[in-house]
């Protein structure tokens, strides 16, 4: 990977990152933005109220499109167009309304990636895929589409709660919770690739959990359907040979255009390397995803967008026990995560039904109970080799290696809670004084 990547002006980062929008697409998401952007106000996870149902009738005589859609307010923007917030006169609802900024319109290739953009969008019919409702030419001449507008938080804004210890955001989002809602978008994903599309932009901006249990898979603009070469910019500066990278949106979870498309972090090594995809690349963001659920850490971590890159390319510890041990992560998840991820995409799951599948298996109850077993001994003996140091040393030592002693053998109890050895030592150190 030859290419560098430009970080955008935090400013604008800022607001692709409240809108969740990006350059390539967009899901018509506010997600409540006032309430989600930085440094706003009101809590960050306000509640979102849908105003109530009016049924009152309007005339449908009037057809033209500056009577129907009556512009509210702009939800967000990127590089390609914006998102507007628009009263459906003729229906009695608000719906998010996507039009290409002035200038974009004239170039056919735009036009094109637009357009497929929402006839994507639009036949990926699923509950959890956001539906397009119109696509037209409004009198300017500026291609839009309208689609539901939705009401919620994305995982990225709900990570960033969980990492700040924000008390409603812990309350609100256990990790129970978050495991159903990524198994509910999962299998959107499935469905899609059932459908011969790939999504190749996934990351926590882009899934978004709704206040009443909807769960949705966001901005399919960079998505890659079977059998169809990809829309390329004619001219565009991005395309020319040993051009930067460009990204757009908030630095560390930002959309890559040009040769490569993807989200730094979230690609997997061959999606960098730009080689045909197949459903594995998928199953790779789906797996850093998962581990930043559980593990509140990206899966590649790096200050600078080529550093990111590079750890992508070389591989990255999946295990949250050894990367994130205070989280106490299930060892069936922690193995979906480095089966997910793994560098080989020959190793990862074939499918994403196949990703599913384990992890329904681990919400069922079933548990790998010798695997646990032998996880529980390796924090026993940890325990005891951190005992017998407490037993040697004096004041602060003594009292830091007590910690771990308790630390490693809860930890062992947690994985098994019938480890004689375990139990024994918990009584020890609890009886024998410091």
């Amino acid at each position: 990977m030859t290419a560098r990547a430009a970080l955008p002006d935090p400013e604008q980062a800022r607001l692709a990152e409240a809108a969740t929008i990006d350059a390539s697409a967009t899901s018509g998401v506010d997600s409540i933005a006032p309430t989600l952007q930085r440094g706003a106000a009101e809590p960050t996870h306000a509640s979102s109220h849908p105003r109530p149902v009016d049924a009152a009738p309007s005339s449908l005589e009037e057809h033209g499109f500056d009577a129907r859609y009556d512009a509210r307010s702009v939800i967000g923007a990127g590089g390609m167009g914006e998102v507007r917030l628009i009263h459906d006169s003729r229906i009695g609802r608000d719906v998010a309304m996507k039009v290409m900024h002035p200038g974009y319109g004239s170039r056919s290739d735009a036009r094109a990636r637009f357009e497929r953009e929402a006839r994507v969008q639009g036949q990926l019919e699923h509950p959890a895929i956001v539906p397009v409702y119109d696509l037209g030419v409004a009198p300017d001449g500026a291609a839009y589409f309208t689609m539901k507008r939705l009401r919620g938080h994305t995982f990225a804004s709900i990570v960033d709660g969980l990492r700040a210890g924000e008390p409603n955001v812990v309350e609100q989002y256990s990790p129970r919770k978050l495991i159903a809602a990524f198994q509910q978008l999962a299998l959107a994903v499935a469905f899609a690739h059932a459908r011969g599309v790939l999504h190749r932009d996934l990351k926590p901006a882009n899934l978004m959990l709704g206040d009443f249990g909807e769960v949705y898979v966001l901005d399919w603009g960079l998505a890659k359907v079977a059998g169809e070469p990809d829309p390329k910019p004619e001219g565009a500066p991005s395309e020319a040979a040993g051009a930067p990278l460009a990204i757009e949106g908030a630095p560390g979870a930002a959309t890559a255009v040009g040769s490569v498309m993807g989200t730094p972090g979230y690609m997997p090594p061959e999606q960098v390397r730009g080689e045909p995809l197949d459903a594995r690349a998928d199953v790779y963001a789906l797996g850093a995803i998962l581990f930043e659920l559980l593990t509140l850490r990206p899966l590649h971590e790096g200050s600078t967008t080529e550093a990111v890159l590079a750890a992508t390319l070389g591989g990255a510890d999946a295990r949250a026990s050894v990367r994130a041990a205070e989280r106490l992560v299930a060892p069936e998840l922690e193995a979906i995560c480095v089966r997910a991820t793994a560098t080989d995409r020959e190793v990862r799951y074939r499918t994403v039904r196949a990703m599913i599948d384990d992890l329904e298996r681990f919400l069922d109850g079933d548990r790998d109970l010798e695997r646990r077993r032998e996880l529980s001994r390796g924090h026993v003996e940890a325990a005891l080799a951190a005992a017998e140091r407490a037993g040697g040393a004096r004041g602060g030592a003594a009292a830091t290696a007590r910690a771990e002693a308790m630390r490693e053998v809860n930890r062992a109890l947690a994985l098994d809670a019938g480890n004689g050895e375990a139990v024994a030592l918990v009584a020890k150190l609890l009886l024998d004084p410091p």
